[in-house]
């Protein structure tokens, strides 16, 4: 299967957006390029990329991490080799097949494949009362690497049995059985396909859930929506600890996601430390940052002559617009 590829938010969601519109004919061949550096190569790994177009001139481009040991016809030598080689390769799914060929040199190689659905599998969606998918959803599928297991541990879950747009979604991002069985495992049975794959998106894995449990009581059983507030804000187990180890140790989930909006770190808590700001609350530390008081801010007073000035007094000489880096410019 294909491994884990991290492409931006906007564009797998444009990916999807497009896989599931309406039933649109897959146009053959496909295009296909492959490429590794030294690193990739090292550890058996290739990056292909697949370019398909449908009815319409509509363009799918997508791209995947695979080891290059699962291009049946694509020795490891000749990749490697300077002399172009014709080769073949076969990439099969259970939605269907990509037979392929072309030419590797160097590190590098292109070429076209076709697309053969598998009647099994859509006879089998069809069984299910899933439904028929068209030619490019099968591409589709076929691609990410779909397959049957993951209806059955939906539905031994409790979620709603996914029509052929939720399979494709599944499929895209990647939302395997194992991964249902693993959140479920930790308390999260979403109860919607689309929550299941928000969940997938932002990368909340079971061990994710784990660690910020193990902070403490106020961190176990967060809501979902919490989660990915979490991720969304990149809160990490360790900057939580690491706000502990600096005496916030009791701060709420809901003072944490503030920290995180405006950027209190543990590096911004050591840095006011050292010039003499030493505990101060959850509330001030939040406040200063809001009003754009840095400790360069804290360190340009000091050069204009103002000797440790407190909190509120910060605060009044940002709102001020005191500016201590033009006092020096003008000296």
């Amino acid at each position: 299967m294909f491994s884990a590829v991290r492409p931006s938010l906007f564009a797998i969601a444009a990916l999807a957006a497009t896989c599931v519109a309406q039933s649109k004919t897959l146009q053959q061949p496909i295009a296909w390029t492959i490429h590794a550096d030294e690193w990739q190569l090292a550890k058996g790994q290739v990056q292909l990329s697949l370019t398909a177009r449908s009815e319409g001139a509509s363009r799918s481009q997508q791209s995947h991490g695979i080891p290059l040991a699962s291009l049946e016809g694509v020795p490891a030598q000749a990749f490697a080799s300077q002399t172009a080689r014709d080769v073949s390769f076969r990439l099969v799914r259970q939605a269907g097949r990509l037979d392929c060929s072309g030419v590797v040199r160097a590190r590098a190689g292109a070429g076209e494949c076709r697309f053969i659905a598998d009647a099994r599998f859509v006879s089998e969606l069809q069984r299910r009362g899933i439904g028929r998918p068209d030619e490019l959803q099968l591409y589709h599928l076929t691609v990410s690497g779909a397959n049957l297991a993951v209806l059955d541990e939906l539905a031994r879950h409790g979620y709603p049995q996914p029509d052929i747009e939720d399979l494709v979604k599944l499929g895209i991002f990647s939302v395997g059985p194992g991964y249902v069985r693993e959140l479920a495992a930790s308390g999260y049975k979403l109860g919607s396909i689309e929550d299941l794959v928000k969940f997938k998106i932002f990368d909340i894995t079971p061990g994710y859930i784990a660690e910020l449990a193990a902070i403490g009581p106020g961190f176990r059983a967060l809501p979902a929506d919490k989660l990915v507030e979490y991720r969304i804000h990149k809160i990490s187990p360790e900057t939580i600890r690491s706000l502990a180890a600096l005496g916030y140790d009791d701060l709420d989930r809901e003072a944490v996601t503030q920290f995180a909006i405006f950027k209190v770190t543990p590096q911004f808590i050591r840095e006011l430390r050292e010039l003499g700001y030493a505990d101060l609350s959850p509330g001030q530390l939040v406040e200063l940052r809001i009003h754009g008081v840095t400790p360069e801010y804290i360190r340009g007073i000091a050069r204009a002559g103002i000797a440790r000035p407190g909190v509120d007094q910060l605060k009044r000489l940002r709102m001020a617009g005191f500016d201590p880096a033009r006092r020096d410019e003008d000296r």
